[in-house]
């Protein structure tokens, strides 16, 4: 049977089955016909024996109702169901209709899952497929669980369970392996790892950077670090192991993909020219801020506005960025 169903997937759908499971779906799973041609073989024994006067007699007319009602509509019934199979594939779920008919719809153009009576009804391409309840549970819930992963389930408290997979189908068996995928953040964290003995990405919220000295400030395509004397680091941050805030020295904080949006120059001693602005370029930062001292910052939607002093002049900047990495060496005791 499976070869003429790979025939007719790759010739009619352009699907070629090289790993798959394949369920045989009886939407029914009642065992219905085989209990109907049981009472029926019952009845025709009754109605023989009664011929024969053995046992009370029964009308023939009853022996041909339970033909029917017994045996060719249970009968025609299963034969509906004969064609439900399901048939994962890494890509695509899959769901015989007919003997030469298929309902093909890849994982990635799923576009509805609804729990009903009927089963679990999944569209998509204009296409249905109906995961039957009566699946045995080892059957349906790798199904399931690929759905979960991909976000197919459409189910908000599931979202965190969305991930890439990579789906492996050996011996009718489905097993999913989680595809380990690294952000610009994980790659630039791994660049910054050896130079800070503490080095944690976000929780930036849990840093007070007011009057620390900037002592140095590098940058490259992706980053701009800034490195800093000192710094305090709340109560609530991972890598602050105590139950009170602490000072941390040899500090930096580290903004990827940083994009300057504002420099202005302030010289509160100049009456005439009090402040100015200046080319929103990194090396005018660099320029203007070495040795100099934070005197305030905030946060808003991943911009932070930072003041810097430095001799008479002060220095405001904006600066939006992607995320933030931050670290430091020692914890002053």
């Amino acid at each position: 049977m499976i070869e003429k169903i790979e025939e007719v997937l790759e010739k009619k759908y352009d699907v070629t089955l090289d790993e798959y499971a394949i369920y045989d779906a009886n939407i029914t799973r009642n065992h219905t016909l085989k209990i109907g041609v049981f009472l029926f073989v019952v009845l025709l024994a009754l109605f023989l024996l009664g011929e024969n006067g053995i046992l009370f007699q029964v009308d023939f007319i009853y022996v041909v109702f339970g033909l029917f009602v017994l045996v060719l509509i249970p009968l025609g019934l299963n034969k509906k169901t004969e064609y439900r199979a399901i048939i994962v594939t890494p890509n695509e779920l899959i769901q015989r209709t007919g003997k030469n008919t298929f309902s093909v719809i890849p994982y990635d153009d799923i576009t509805s899952f609804n729990l009903t009576e009927h089963g679990i009804i999944i569209k998509g391409n204009g296409e249905v497929i109906t995961l039957s309840l009566t699946m045995f549970r080892e059957e349906i819930e790798p199904i399931i669980d690929i759905l979960e992963a991909k976000g197919k389930t459409f189910e908000k408290d599931k979202e965190y369970m969305i991930r890439p997979i990579k789906i492996h189908i050996n011996d009718n068996q489905i097993t999913l392996e989680d595809i380990e995928v690294k952000t610009d953040t994980d790659i630039l964290y791994e660049q910054y790892i050896d130079d800070y003995a503490s080095l944690t990405p976000g929780f930036i919220k849990q840093v007070i950077m007011r009057n620390s000295i900037v002592e140095d400030i590098v940058s490259n395509a992706d980053a701009l670090e800034f490195k800093v004397a000192s710094f305090t680091v709340k109560e609530g941050h991972p890598e602050n192991t105590h139950f009170e805030a602490i000072e941390v020295v040899d500090g930096g904080i580290i903004f990827t993909k940083p994009n300057v949006k504002k420099i202005t120059l302030t010289n509160p001693n100049d009456e005439d020219n009090p402040s100015k602005s200046l080319k929103p370029t990194i090396e005018n930062i660099k320029k203007n801020v070495k040795d100099g001292v934070i005197s305030d910052w905030k946060i808003k939607n991943k911009t932070i506005f930072i003041e810097f002093a430095s001799g008479v002049h002060g220095l405001e900047v904006e600066l939006k960025y992607e995320d933030v990495i931050i670290g430091w060496n020692k914890v002053k005791s």
